[in-house]
């Protein structure tokens, strides 16, 4: 185990590119199973028809066990499902265009995770190009990722939160679309239960000061917080061990764009039987 995971004893830890092995109720402490019982009771039919256990537990993690602000999530989630189709395109990622989902600006290995507990995500802004690359069918990709990340990804995942390495190689301000990223921290922000621990930048450009300046008018100041400049690639072995690193920055790790994608279309399959076999108003232990 990483130093800073912290899961039950029962759990058995999730392996590099695999799905969580058990049940939920496996991977939860007695009283994050009390509470997602709680908050389930909070809600309709109608609301946890669309938002599956899992999906709740990471808005508990995300509200800090606070079940009025978890409700208050949980219906806009469903507002939001109701009236975007986006959620609708997500759930097929294989119909988003391939230039997107294989191009690996956006990578994950399911189950990897730094020294302090966090996953992982690889966000490397070069390799999607705002003059070739539709904006939708980004923000659509964005939206599978998260969504479905809740399904392929332990508790763990929500319970200690995210490192999200942002590669600047090569960047110019022809990489910097405003309106995408001001669209996709209003999703990663409003949307989602996502709790960004950590950023990890590299490679940044001579105008980084003035990214920030713009960056400082859509993210939220404790994100910007988070935030670490990496002098050189190295750099990432003092938060992440060699053994959980991509081998495009000289770990042990080799998962391609096109593994992520499968894994992710077999993560939209479980979810979909897990909904079909669990109970609407309780989870049993």
């Amino acid at each position: 185990k990483a130093s800073g995971i912290k899961s039950p004893d029962t759990y058995e830890q999730q392996q590099l590119g695999e799905f969580p092995r058990g049940g939920l109720s496996t991977e939860l402490f007695p009283h994050e199973l009390k509470a997602l019982n709680e908050v389930k009771n909070l809600l309709t039919d109608s609301i946890l028809s669309v938002i599956h256990d899992r999906l709740l537990m990471g808005m508990l993690f995300a509200r800090k066990f606070d079940l009025e602000r978890t409700v208050k999530m949980a219906k806009g989630f469903y507002e939001w499902v109701q009236n975007d189709e986006r959620v609708s395109r997500a759930y097929k990622p294989n119909t988003i265009s391939k230039e997107v989902t294989l191009c690996g600006a956006f990578l994950s290995v399911p189950g990897a995770r730094t020294i302090e507990g966090y996953a992982l995500l690889y966000n490397r802004v070069t390799f999607l190009n705002p003059a070739t690359v539709d904006r939708e069918d980004a923000l659509d990709f964005a939206t599978a990722v998260h969504l479905l990340s809740f399904t392929s990804e332990g508790m763990d995942y929500h319970r200690n939160g995210i490192c999200v390495v942002v590669d600047m190689k090569g960047m110019t301000w022809a990489h910097f679309d405003v309106e995408m990223r001001k669209k996709l921290m209003e999703l990663l922000e409003n949307k989602f239960p996502c709790r960004t621990k950590r950023l990890l930048v590299l490679n940044p450009p001579v105008f980084l000061t003035a990214l920030m300046a713009i960056a400082r008018l859509f993210v939220k100041s404790k994100i910007l917080s988070r935030m670490r400049i990496l002098s050189s690639e190295a750099d990432l072995l003092k938060y992440i061990d060699k053994s959980q690193l991509h081998e495009y920055y000289g770990g042990d790790v080799s998962y391609t764009p096109q593994q992520w994608l499968d894994h992710i279309l077999e993560a939209k399959k479980r979810l979909f039987q897990q909904s079909k076999k669990g109970s609407k108003k309780a989870t049993k232990k």
